[in-house]
């Protein structure tokens, strides 16, 4: 796998104005690039992140979704324009609680556990193998050490997981959106 740098982190963190939790720390130095990886063709990575951020009220918008959206979040999650995961950046659990909308499907975001089990439920419905971030957890029950419910949720399939298609949708919707290449550019 390949993993973002300490000093892209950095950057991120500052351009958010907020450090990160650490089990998604510990996402981004594993898995922070790795974009042939099971999760290829979505914008999970660390050059999507300010994009996503951009991008998820108006996905909100375009959907007549009535939601407040914390003053700081992190959405980490992309995929094909119509789903989305984010966290609460405030949430000061090492392992924050996050929140899934589906465009067509919910009419409002629902809570989906820890970013840990969330991540961990994605990547191996895409036939990946994920590692918790060396956080405990309590053997076979899929809940952190500490009371925080991380039921998995999976929200996307093999099928569904096709690169470059969450441009095109973005795109069409939204009419612009800012190319890969442009995306990494910020954060180097």
């Amino acid at each position: 796998m390949n993993g973002a740098t300490e000093a892209e982190i950095l950057v991120l963190e500052s351009t958010l104005g907020r450090s990160l939790p650490p089990a998604y720390r510990e996402y981004l130095l594993r898995s922070g690039h790795d974009e042939s990886g099971p999760l290829r063709g979505t914008d999970c990575f660390i050059r999507h992140v300010i994009d996503n951020n951009k991008w998820l009220p108006k996905l909100f918008a375009g959907n007549d979704v009535r939601w407040t959206l914390p003053e700081r979040y992190v959405c980490f999650f992309m995929h094909q324009g119509y789903i989305a995961a984010w966290f609460n950046l405030d949430d000061s659990h090492p392992d924050p609680s996050c929140w899934c909308y589906r465009e067509g499907e919910m009419p409002l975001p629902e809570a989906r556990g820890t970013f840990s089990s969330f991540m961990r439920s994605v990547v191996e419905a895409c036939g990946g193998t994920w590692t918790d971030p060396g956080l405990t957890l309590d053997a076979g029950v899929g809940r952190q050490v500490g009371g925080r419910s991380a039921p998995p949720a999976p929200v996307g399939t093999k099928r569904a997981m096709q690169p470059g298609h969450s441009e095109r949708r973005k795109s069409r919707i939204s009419g612009s959106r800012s190319t890969p290449r442009q995306s990494a550019t910020r954060l180097t």
